[in-house]
């Protein structure tokens, strides 16, 4: 019975968000009506599901619903996992969504995305449930993409205005560097165990005993990978700065996404595979090292925050950084229940927060007094002030983000582009050469070839995406950038290992159907736009709505969304690298990274923002 209660829980906002694509945006009645009974159902079947597992055993519940596609040592196998972390945090955000859909109800009332915010709003709830309700690796990455994807369209909501839309864009990049870490720990998981291994298996002893001595240094990688990836989704240090900016959607979406549940998914990754980490010490202590950071620097910055929904957010990465600590100490239940009474209280504050702005304003306005001080030159309060000051500019963590972590790579992008012209010829040529040389040489010569010709092919493509990543050109030529990019990607993959074509149709197949679609959707607004260039915001939604929700599509098919044929494609491709080809797997995870980054990019810079256009309403530039 609860197998079919859980499924239930999935197909619920699904069935939704179909129905949803019918109705008019002009009628909200209907709409709220329809996600108000989605959210009270979805609350009530959960709740039952708790009920009947706690009146049962109290053991945790494995059903598998199905295999996606198998093929020899590859399974994609779509199942579920309930125990108590499962029905704690199913029962947490079906009680949150069904608050924040009465909510929202009323603050979106005649807001022109009416539709599309309860749209996002199922989105984000089917992902969530997938990821919360997931039996295994591969399916609980389905639902933290659905859940970055959704985050995105609620960041960038009013998406007239170029401060969401840019905020939105630095939060999709901070997802997609966790998605290759998770991407990642997938892969050595797959090399540890040499198939797909079920979260139900995590607590057999034998799992992780089972190990040799020579496997325990890939279990160390396997766990800080999913420490990383865990991190970022919950913006713990050095990867806090991107929950304020994620503050720029309504306050509604900003109660339940980003304060309440979406950066709790770190948490409960770390409670699902705590298993495989609970026995290092260095994890534990890396945790409960990374997590009094994260709450010292929390603190400071959140006390000379000017802005309410700021003040909140770093005041939650302060609480995520106090469960951080616990887990690393062994506390699971207490890290359960204080994530449930954290989430209660930060979408109280989120919700509330509109109104105590409104309140602090008119005090402003009637009641300020300025507070004299007087300062004084003693060693303290130079302290105080260089605490002061280190805490407004945020620890200067954005700006060692971009610095560091993008500013590279735009600049070898940048580099390459004035290059790129004589490089695909270059490249052609080497290739071309390469593969005919391989008749005239003998069998070592082609050996030490076919060895290279995977690598090399990696590199270039990455090196194309990257251009494509960081130009200001044609969003056209960009687009066929990408695609070309991709060519050498299957080239590299299907030569380093023969695949059948069974595999190659599945990937292949999505990326010239996405590519198509994509290519087509630019060449009809280039026809009637003259001027576009990646240099600016067009904001074309306006007038093509249709293109750019068809365009949006064709980029979340070509970057490998779940569950198209292209994601098949790309996690099947990740079992045929070998353990020790590192160097091409870090090609194929950024290549991976900065291919999403770039189709978004054109998506935001074609579509998004203020439009160009003078008989259109203009946003003002910040929010």
């Amino acid at each position: 019975m609860i197998s079919q209660i859980l499924l239930s829980l999935v197909l619920l906002p699904l069935v939704a968000l179909f129905i949803l694509l019918f109705i008019e945006s002009k009628r909200e009645r209907l709409i709220s009506s329809l996600v108000l009974i989605s959210t009270i159902t979805g609350l009530f079947m959960s709740l039952l599901a708790f009920l009947y597992w706690m009146l049962g055993e109290g053991k945790p519940i494995y059903h598998k619903v199905g295999s996606i596609y198998s093929h020899h040592d590859f399974d994609f196998i779509f199942g579920f996992y309930y125990d108590l972390n499962s029905g704690v945090f199913l029962l947490l955000g079906a009680l949150l969504f069904f608050v924040v859909a009465l909510f929202s109800k009323f603050y979106m009332h005649r807001e022109e995305g009416f539709k599309r915010y309860f749209f996002a709003f199922l989105f984000f709830m089917t992902g969530y449930n997938i990821a919360v309700l997931s039996g295994n690796f591969e399916s609980f990455f389905v639902g933290w993409e659905i859940i970055g994807i959704s985050s995105f369209l609620l960041i960038a909501f009013y998406r007239d205005r170029i401060l969401p839309v840019r905020n939105g864009f630095k939060v999709l990049s901070f997802y997609r560097l966790g998605d290759i870490f998770l991407i990642m720990a997938l892969f050595l998981c797959h090399h540890l165990w040499h198939r797909n291994i079920q979260f139900d298996e995590l607590t057999q002893e034998n799992i992780v005993g089972s190990l040799s001595s020579s496997q325990e240094s890939l279990l160390l990688w396997l766990s800080l990978f999913i420490v990383l990836a865990a991190l970022i989704k919950s913006a713990q240090f050095p990867f806090s700065s991107w929950l304020p900016r994620a503050m720029e959607g309504p306050s509604s979406s900003s109660s339940i996404f980003y304060g309440s549940l979406a950066v709790h998914l770190g948490i409960f990754l770390l409670l699902r595979t705590f298993p495989l980490w609970s026995h290092d010490y260095f994890i534990r202590g890396l945790l409960v090292a990374v997590g009094l950071i994260s709450a010292i620097s929390g603190t400071l910055i959140s006390r000379v925050q000017s802005g309410v929904k700021s003040q909140l957010a770093y005041s939650t990465v302060v609480q995520i950084g106090f469960m951080l600590m616990e887990l690393g100490f062994g506390l699971n239940g207490f890290v359960l229940f204080h994530v449930v009474g954290h989430s209660f209280l930060r979408a109280y504050q989120f919700l509330v927060s509109p109104s105590v702005l409104s309140y602090l304003s008119h005090h402003m306005i009637f009641h300020f007094k300025p507070r004299v001080k007087v300062l004084r030159s003693n060693f303290l309060e130079r302290i105080h002030s260089a605490i002061y000051l280190f805490s407004i500019k945020e620890f200067g963590l954005d700006y060692f983000m971009y610095r560091f972590l993008w500013t590279p790579f735009k600049r070898l992008g940048t580099f390459i582009q004035l290059k790129f012209q004589f490089l695909s010829i270059s490249v052609l040529v080497l290739f071309c050469s390469l593969i005919m040389l391989r008749n005239f040489v003998s069998q070592s010569y082609v050996l030490m070839i076919d060895h290279q010709l995977p690598l090399w092919s990696a590199g270039v493509g990455l090196i194309i995406v990257l251009t494509a990543f960081s130009s200001a050109g044609r969003p056209l030529d960009q687009w066929l950038k990408i695609c070309l990019s991709q060519v050498f990607t299957v080239f590299a993959l299907s030569y380093n290992k023969p695949l059948g074509l069974t595999q190659l149709f599945l990937y292949l197949a999505g990326l010239m159907l996405a590519g198509t679609l994509g290519y087509v959707c630019l060449v009809r607004v280039e026809r009637k736009e003259k001027s576009l260039g990646m240099n600016k915001y067009h904001g074309h939604v306006y007038e093509y709505r249709k293109h750019a929700l068809f365009f949006l599509l064709a980029c979340l098919g070509f970057a490998g969304f779940p569950i198209t044929t292209t994601f098949i494609g790309i996690d099947l491709f990740l079992t045929y690298i070998h353990y020790h080809e590192w160097l091409m797997l870090t090609f194929l995870c950024l290549n991976y990274l900065f291919l999403e980054l770039a189709l978004i990019r054109i998506y935001i810079r074609v579509f998004l923002g203020p439009h160009i256009k003078q008989y259109h309403p203009i946003a003002f530039r910040a929010s």
